[in-house]
C-alpha cells in the first residue's frame, strides 16, 4: 500500500516537505517524490526499515537490541 505525504507527515513528524524528506531519511526509510514534489514510500518500505520482514507479524519480529550503558 502507497503511503502518501499527508500520512508520512503525521506519522514521522515535519512542516513542511523538506522536514518531512528528513525525517525519512533520519529512519532509513526508502522513498520517491510524487505528485506535487511530495515524498511517498510504502508501508513494506516502512516495515522493513524498522526491521520487520515483509510477511511477518509484528509479534514474529526479533527483539530490538540492547545496550549497556557505560
Amino acid at each position: 500500500m502507497i503511503v502518501g505525504y499527508d500520512e508520512l507527515k503525521k506519522h514521522f513528524g515535519g512542516g513542511t516537505v523538506a522536514e518531512v524528506v528528513l525525517n525519512l531519511k533520519k529512519n532509513k526509510i526508502p522513498y520517491l517524490i510524487g505528485k506535487g514534489n511530495k515524498p511517498v514510500t510504502t508501508e513494506v518500505a516502512i516495515n522493513t526499515a524498522m526491521g520487520i520482514i515483509p510477511g511477518q507479524s509484528a509479534n514474529e519480529a526479533p527483539p530490538p537490541p540492547t545496550f549497556k550503558v557505560l
